[in-house]
């Protein structure tokens, strides 16, 4: 089973330091529906299903290690826009730093929960996605993110077809 698309990576690159791109950047990385929220969730369903769901456990496990990359890939991004790659956030109204907090993650245990969840987080990561793709005019940066927005495409899918499989009548 495939759990990315087939395509290499673009080169992580940036056509110069951008405080503006880096901060849009960061909702990605380490907001309320970003890439390390979606690690650490992932990593968590796989171990609280791990005894007794066991393809689904593999299925989140596998997903969870593109998610992984996808942080990385968007770390060096940030690095190289000019901004720390530290787990925060930048309120846009009042510049303050949010750091991330484990009260993004949800701790639903039941499997059509926790697809519930991972269906809608996948849905709410390429609306985000899709939405600062409009907003960066970087096109090292756009090609990286319409990577993501497919892979995470290819996630929902994979999250859909296990949820009918195992929930519709």
């Amino acid at each position: 089973m495939k759990y990315r698309i087939d395509k290499p990576y673009p080169a992580i690159k940036v056509e110069g330091p951008n405080q503006y791109f880096a901060h849009l950047l960061k909702e990605d990385y380490s907001g309320d529906i970003s890439e390390l929220s979606a690690v650490l969730l992932y990593s968590y369903q796989h171990i609280v299903s791990d005894a007794r769901l066991k393809e689904y456990a593999s299925l989140i496990h596998h997903i969870s290690i593109v998610e992984m990359y996808h942080l990385e890939l968007l770390g060096e991004t940030i690095q190289l826009l000019g901004s720390d790659a530290e787990f925060t956030t930048i309120n846009p109204k009042t510049e303050t730093t949010i750091p991330w907090t484990s009260s993004y993650i949800n701790n639903a245990t039941d499997l059509k929960g926790m697809l519930e969840l991972d269906i809608a987080s996948e849905e709410q990561a390429i609306d985000h996605y899709e939405r600062h793709l409009t907003m960066i005019d970087d096109h090292y940066i756009q090609n990286l993110l319409l990577h993501i927005i497919q892979d995470e495409k290819l996630h929902l899918q994979l999250f859909r077809e296990f949820y009918q499989k195992h929930f519709s009548s």
